[in-house]
């Protein structure tokens, strides 16, 4: 099962849809809010303190990093604020973090307040040439960046990180959608509609059974394979390791 994403920004940031030029707009924002970055070390480091269930996310993802021995350096694809990487590097200083991100302008506002990052990296999930950079030593992270992309383009992303050799990912998905969810979606759309609010698209929501099929990447053949699930606040975080 999927369905489109719909959420309702402020009126004078309505959009038709989001794009990497859209999240920086929401990124570089200077009134303070869920999508803004802050602009200087000390409101973007009491943001982050603040942020609980991003602080429960990075205990769970460090605990489980340690228990599958997934190595010494993460990359974040598609880091946003980068609030659940700044308390993974909290709590595990000596692992080495490259947090990359497609909205160009907001990863160097980010690199500016998150100090304590290693690396920042432009990469864009679409372009061929972005996984070049990637090490075979490396494991990944996808925090809630699962409604991005469409089926066939997640497809393409499971295939590319295939061939070049990635090991482990740890995947959490925006939500997995049943049906309960696919109700509330609708419903909040409607409200939306009712107050005169533009419903941006921002995306797509997916089953498990449709994530599974994204991790056969574009042949059919499985690429990777949930080894490790477990809830985590209102989704799941789910261990991929590569097939051999």
């Amino acid at each position: 099962m999927k369905i489109k994403h719909y959420y309702s920004f402020d009126k004078e940031k309505a959009m038709d849809a989001l794009n990497a030029e859209n999240w920086d707009v929401l990124r570089l924002d200077e009134k303070p809010g869920p999508f803004s970055i802050e602009k200087n070390v000390d409101d973007y480091e009491r943001n982050c303190a603040l942020s609980v269930e991003y602080q429960e996310a990075a205990e769970m993802i460090v605990r489980l990093w340690n228990e599958y021995k997934l190595g010494k350096r993460l990359v974040s694809l598609g880091c946003g604020k980068g609030i659940v990487e700044w308390h993974i590097k909290k709590l595990m200083p000596e692992l080495y973090i490259k947090c990359t991100d497609y909205a160009k302008e907001s990863l160097k506002l980010l690199e500016k307040v998150f100090v304590e990052c290693d690396e920042f990296k432009k990469f864009d999930m679409l372009s061929t040439d972005d996984y070049k950079e990637l090490r075979q030593d490396e494991s990944l992270l996808m925090y809630r960046v699962s409604t991005e992309f469409s089926f066939e383009q997640w497809k393409e992303v499971f295939e590319k990180l295939y061939r070049g050799g990635i090991q482990n990912i740890i995947f959490v998905p925006t939500e997995v959608l049943h049906f309960s969810i696919a109700i509330n979606e609708k419903k909040n759309q409607f409200a939306n509609w009712v107050k005169h609010r533009k419903n941006t698209f921002c995306g797509w929501m997916y089953s498990r059974k449709e994530f599974e099929k994204m991790f056969r990447g574009t042949d059919g053949k499985l690429k990777y394979e949930i080894v490790h699930c477990e809830m985590i606040n209102d989704t799941e975080i789910w261990i991929l390791t590569r097939i051999k």
